[in-house]
């Protein structure tokens, strides 16, 4: 087996705001779950109470 080179070179990583997207993502995450809540009921009724608590560990 031969070895593989690569045709391209790799591009350069990504400059951003690192902080930034992860604090809104986080939030983002928050806000869903907070969103969920009043709907709790109609998630238990249907045996989707995982839902519920999936942007929660997002969030956490």
């Amino acid at each position: 087996m031969e070895k593989w080179t690569p045709k391209h070179e790799a591009p350069e990583p990504l400059e951003g705001p690192v902080v930034a997207t992860v604090v809104g993502g986080t939030i983002l995450w928050f806000v869903l779950f907070l969103a969920q809540l009043p709907f709790y009921g109609w998630f238990a009724d249907r045996g989707h109470t995982w839902w519920v608590w999936t942007p929660l560990a997002g969030a956490g």
